[in-house]
Formats: C-alpha cells, structure tokens, sequence
C-alpha cells in the first residue's frame, strides 16, 4: 500500500512532536513546518514561519493531509498576538491548501473556549457560542474561516474542540502552572474552585487524530474531544497537593476573576464516541501523578 504524505504544522510543539511518535510510519510519510532548535531533514521539515510562501515549499510533496498543531494554547495573550498566532497561521493554511490540484483533508485544533460561559450542561458540538476570551474568539474565527474555504473550495476540515489538555512535557495550561506555583509556596488561586473541566491527556488525543487520518468524511465538520474525566478545579488542586506531600489545608480560593473564567466547560462526547468509537483506558490519577512528578522543581 503506498504511503500518504501528511504536513504537520507546528510539529516541534507539544502536540505535533507527540503526533510524530504515534503515527505509524509504515502508513505515513510526514513533513512538517514550523520553528525548532533540532536538527532537521531539510528535504521532510522545514524550520520557519507558516506562511504560504514558505509552505510553497511542499507543492511538489503530494500533501494528502494536513493536521494544524501550530498556534498558541495560552488564553492569556493580548487579541494581537493570539490573531497572529491563530487566525493567521489558519488563513496561511487554507491558502496553501486552495491551491492545490489535489486538495487535501484537513484535521485542525479548535478549543472547547469556543463555547464561553452559557452553559451549565453537558456541551454539544451544535451548541451557539459564545466565547469568553480573545482566544476562545480567534478560535472561532479560525473555525468560521475553515467552514467558509471548506465550502467555496471543496476542502474537508475537521476541527477538534479539545478540552484542558495534558501530559509529560507540557510547560503550558492549568494543571502545569497550579504545579509551578504550589512548588513555589502559592497556596491562593483565583474563583471559587467549582469550576469544572474535562481532562484530556495527550496520548487520547493522538489516538483521536489517529482514527480520524484514516476516516473519510465531507465538508467541515466539528468534533468534541475530551476523556470523561471530569474534576472541579478544587480536586484537581487537592490532588496535586497530595501528590507533592503538601497539606490540603493552606489552599485557599479568593473569589477574583469569576467573570474571566467560564464555570462550566464540559464536552458532550456522544458524536466522538460514535465516529472514533473511541473511549479513554487511562488512569487519570497515575497519569496527573507521572505528569506533576515529570516536571522540575
């Protein structure tokens, strides 16, 4: 069977270089794009911006599919930065896949932000949204632009709506920054500790593009990505402090930024569980244990 080439954007990050380990390399031949300090294959990667002209690069390869890991995952950035990093690495994207005479399946990573603070229920992928944030916002946007080129240029897209996502090497999101500063004497922390999430760890969410590289579908398409691990953020700190052998008792919530924060942000998994058939086998508390234990003190 003849190898499909598949692009992997931002494939130095956290997502795309756990991709690169868990896609079977007798199935697939992979490129990618973006910013690294490794030495690379100059003829399979290329270490620089994503922008068309620079993708230009990858005409020639016969780019089946594309997965979209680059772009940032912090909700704290200003809106001009998480623009640029979002929404235009998109645009640079859907540009390049216009373009050519094959055009490729696309599986994109969207966010449950992208649903804001309205819900107090289980959250369907045809939910309204209503983003809380500038990066739940630029998300949006990045979705509405696929559905727009997906339409007008007869491309497939899936875009994942991933929830708090985790796991060895992460050095961004909820789990690792509570970590960093309950390391560093930091028992105080915003809202109420009622918020609750949905826990993703990455390897889940590999299997999850896995299955979807081999699935056929058409148009642009939106999919719930979570484990069905859900924890109010009060338990998850109290298990990291278990596991750092530090007394649950100096924790402390002040009640600030609850309007910054959304309450509520759990995904309805019905449609994943049907399309990927897919379910977690994991433990979440050996793998929040090997996550809090892997990082530095």
């Amino acid at each position: 069977m003849k190898k499909k080439n598949i692009l992997i954007t931002g494939f130095d990050g956290f997502l795309g270089s756990n991709l690169l380990k868990k896609i079977d390399p007798n199935k697939y031949c992979i490129y990618g794009i973006g910013y690294t300090r490794k030495k690379l294959n100059k003829s399979f990667f290329l270490n620089r911006k994503i922008t068309y002209k620079n993708l230009s690069f990858f005409k020639k390869k016969n780019i089946s599919i594309i997965i979209h890991c680059a772009g940032s995952p912090m909700v704290g950035l200003n809106f001009q930065n998480d623009f640029k990093k979002n929404v235009l690495t998109t645009y640079e994207i859907l540009e390049f896949a216009k373009s050519l005479e094959n055009k490729p399946k696309i599986i994109t990573m969207s966010s449950m932000a992208v649903y804001g603070n309205q819900y107090k229920k289980k959250i369907k992928e045809n939910f309204d949204l209503n983003p809380f944030s500038f990066y739940g916002l630029n998300k949006k946007i990045c979705e509405e632009i696929c559905n727009y080129y997906s339409k007008k240029f007869k491309i497939n897209i899936f875009a994942l709506r991933v929830a708090s996502l985790f796991g060895v090497g992460l050095k961004k999101q909820f789990i690792y920054h509570v970590t960093k500063k309950l390391r560093n004497g930091v028992f105080k922390f915003w809202g109420k500790g009622d918020e609750r999430r949905d826990y993703i760890h990455i390897d889940d969410l590999c299997n999850i593009v896995n299955i979807l590289l081999q699935k056929k579908f058409l148009g642009f398409k939106v999919i719930n990505c979570g484990s069905g691990n859900i924890y109010n953020i009060s338990e998850i700190i109290k298990k990291i402090l278990f596991i750092l052998g530090i007394k649950k008792d100096k924790l402390k919530f002040t009640g600030l930024g609850i309007n910054e924060n959304p309450k509520y942000l759990i995904p309805d998994l019905s449609f994943l569980n049907y399309f990927c058939k897919h379910k977690t086998n994991r433990n979440f508390n050996d793998d929040l244990k090997e996550f809090i234990l892997s990082q530095k003190k």
